[in-house]
């Protein structure tokens, strides 16, 4: 029916959880705005959020925040902080109500036969006022910024355009304020700034305020070592001094335990070879990784240095094509995980970080799963044996030492970078778990297809083939490999490599999974 208001115990609970989730959300994005501070020039936000109420209703049609009332004054405090952040880091903020058009009135739905007239009028004024109310946190962020926000609209992607066409024209001006605006210690007040223009027609958006702190009292404290390499491994972003490529996949251990692998390649440009004697070069770096499950919670973790001697030819090729590094984390449960790795040259000081996101899924319930995909490029004219793909994508990532790559070719198209060129063989292994066997034979029977994605265009739908397994009839769990000709006049772009298989023995409910992978195609 319409809406009724709140009242008492029931009202303040549903405010106080508002409140919460605005400042968490709050929260999130100074996290994400304190980790664009580093780069140069002018950086652009867009938080798309269904509602940021921030204001309370007062007399008059009007709306102001309440200052009697601590959940809204925080709030305001967190809107303040982090738009100081945002300002001092010179980003813009735009805002989007991605609800779109909304239908306020009353709906066939609705049930007003135990309410009046006047009753209902009420409600339908309270719902109005209460969307208004959820935009107005939106709106005023943006405001505070320099930014605007894209409301009441269905076209997200226009937003979304509009957004980057504000991006092609802008006016930076500073000025030097007073002395007395910087008060040494006790409350900071938030000084308010406005732009004004003579020409009459314009409109200016422009940052509203800062808080009375000098850059210099805010200035971070120089960090040890170890202490920038977690914030590289915690950043929102990734750190490029040291350029890495990464591939997470799922898997087990010898133990049949869950396990995250790590494929990354470390590019050789980027990394300190020092001299050593009797013709050694020799190259040192930490390793630094975690796996975050759902609510943040670090799962596991790995650290390690590692120390690399190599001759000239190998020196040579580690500089040119880079380094493998594998690694296996282990896991706890089944369920989406975020896998960060940061890497440090000890030499240089330099830092590179990566992160990627993985589903695990819960094999203890016995239904069919799989595991990652493991993609290589080979030239066609090749054998399979130089595929770098063997019957058990385990055999892959049980490393755990960097190794030199010899080629250009070893060092795009490998399982790590996954970056491949028209005309290629693209060989591909994956583990098939909790298959069901018959009762009398032990065999599993199993069916198998790929489909080749270009984006979300279907560029290739293989044929659906029986998976052989006269060789793995005891295995557990069934590994499987297969090879797939990239077309000689294939686009360049983004692709997608899809796997499924069907356990024609398995209860239909759950009888098919699906696993992808993605690679790019270079000309």
């Amino acid at each position: 029916g319409v809406d009724r208001p709140q009242t008492g115990g029931a009202g303040r609970l549903e405010q106080f959880r508002k409140d919460l989730f605005s400042v968490g959300t709050l929260g999130a994005l100074k996290f994400v705005v304190q980790g664009m501070r580093p780069m140069p020039g002018r950086k652009s936000v867009v938080l798309m959020s269904d509602g940021l109420p921030i204001f309370r209703s007062a007399g008059g049609g009007e709306t102001e925040l309440e200052s009697r009332d601590p959940g809204a004054t925080s709030v305001l405090e967190e809107l303040r902080r982090l738009t100081d952040v945002a300002n001092r880091a010179s980003v813009v903020i735009y805002t989007m109500d991605a609800r779109g058009l909304q239908t306020l009135g009353l709906t066939a739905g609705e049930n007003t036969d135990d309410l009046s007239n006047t009753q209902v009028l009420a409600g339908l004024a309270g719902r109005r006022k209460e969307f208004v109310n959820s935009q107005n946190g939106l709106d005023y962020l943006a405001q505070q910024t320099g930014g605007f926000l894209i409301r009441d609209t269905n076209d997200l992607a226009g937003g979304i355009a509009k957004v980057l066409d504000d991006q092609m024209g802008y006016y930076l001006i500073g000025y030097r304020p007073e002395d007395s605006t910087f008060t040494a210690g006790g409350q900071r007040s938030f000084h308010k700034l406005t732009v004004r223009v003579k020409r009459s027609g314009l409109e200016v958006r422009a940052r509203t305020g800062f808080y009375g702190i000098t850059n210099e009292e805010i200035r971070v404290a120089p960090q040890t070592s170890d202490q920038q390499m977690l914030d590289a491994l915690l950043s929102p972003f990734s750190s490029a001094d040291i350029r890495l490529r990464l591939t997470s996949l799922f898997g087990r251990d010898a133990d049949n335990q869950p396990v995250m692998r790590a494929l990354f390649h470390i590019s050789g440009h980027d990394l300190t070879f020092v001299d050593a004697p009797d013709g050694w070069h020799q190259l040192s770096f930490d390793v630094l990784a975690v796996t975050v499950g759902d609510g943040g919670i670090v799962a596991n973790k790995f650290g390690r240095t590692e120390t690399m001697r190599v001759r000239d030819d190998a020196y040579q090729q580690a500089k040119e094509h880079g380094l493998i590094y594998s690694l296996n984390v282990p896991l706890n449960s089944g369920g989406a995980y975020q896998f960060r790795v940061a890497v440090r040259d000890i030499d240089s000081n330099r830092i590179g970080a990566a992160s990627q996101f993985i589903e695990v899924p819960n094999l203890k319930k016995r239904q069919l799963a799989l595991s990652g995909i493991v993609v290589a490029g080979i030239d066609s004219a090749a054998t399979s044996s130089a595929s770098g793909l063997s019957s058990s994508t385990s055999d892959l990532t049980t490393g755990g030492k960097p190794e030199a790559l010899k080629s250009e070719l070893a060092a795009q198209a490998n399982p790590a970078v996954r970056r491949m060129r028209p005309g290629m063989m693209l060989n591909y292994a994956y583990s098939i778990y909790n298959a069901v066997r018959d009762k009398r034979s032990g065999r599993p029977q199993l069916q198998t297809q790929v489909r080749l994605f270009r984006g979300t265009e279907v560029v290739h739908t293989g044929k659906v083939v029986s998976l052989d397994v006269e060789q793995q009839i005891n295995a557990k769990p069934i590994a499987a490999v297969g090879t797939l000709q990239l077309g000689a006049h294939e686009k360049a772009g983004d692709y997608f490599l899809q796997v499924i298989v069907t356990d024609l023995l398995a209860n239909k409910k759950h009888n098919t999974t699906v696993s992808w992978i993605d690679f790019e195609i270079l000309q």
